[in-house]
């Protein structure tokens, strides 16, 4: 509203044309839109719920390599399994991940899952004999399935007396799922953060 006052302006687009919802009227060149949903669901998404990977060699002058999730979306298949954000997987349904195979698994787990998987990973945890934490093999089958396109990923408040702090993991600004970025902001105003990560 305030770019469209400015007589010139390096962002502008032109005009909406005749077979648009608003012929006519001025409009601003930017990533950022006007949001229209206000309420519903979420939307669906079809899949593992895994995001993105990290890949890594597992150790130097090796093939064998470690792919580490950068998040599990909430509600997911992945998620449900227990799967969650940092673990590193070495092993698909028996099979070690190296240089020649892991592309493709990578493909085939974040964009076209058709089948049940079996995931070996590894997860630091604490020990608490050992007072430190420590890597601990673990092992789920995840099956693709239906579940709500969220992208906040994860949500918080860090309590630092007299701070509090709001913590938000927020894997893309998408639009349609901006009800549930709005309800996860009112809670931090609800609770008087004081500084936002």
């Amino acid at each position: 509203t305030h770019l469209s006052k400015l007589k010139t302006n390096m962002e502008d687009g032109g005009y909406f044309r005749d077979n648009t919802p608003n012929p006519g009227s001025r409009y601003i060149y930017s990533q950022i839109s006007e949001v229209l949903v206000t309420k519903g669901d979420l939307p669906s998404a079809h899949g593992l719920g895994i995001g993105s990977f990290y890949a890594s060699l597992a150790e130097p002058g090796k093939d064998d390599y470690l792919l580490t999730v950068s998040y599990v979306y909430p509600g997911s298949p992945a998620a449900k399994a227990g799967m969650r954000r940092g673990d590193t997987v070495y092993s698909i349904d028996g099979v070690k991940m190296n240089r020649n195979n892991y592309d493709s698994y990578v493909s085939t787990l974040l964009y076209s899952p058709s089948d049940s998987y079996k995931i070996d990973f590894i997860r630091f945890e604490p020990d608490e004999a050992e007072s430190r934490y420590v890597l601990k093999e673990h092992s789920v089958t995840v099956s693709p399935d239906v579940y709500a396109y969220d992208p906040v990923i994860y949500s918080d408040i860090i309590d630092l007396s007299p701070v509090k702090v709001g913590y938000l993991v927020l894997e893309s600004f998408d639009s349609a799922a901006q009800p549930s970025l709005t309800a996860h902001l009112d809670e931090f105003r609800t609770a008087g953060i004081d500084e936002l990560i």
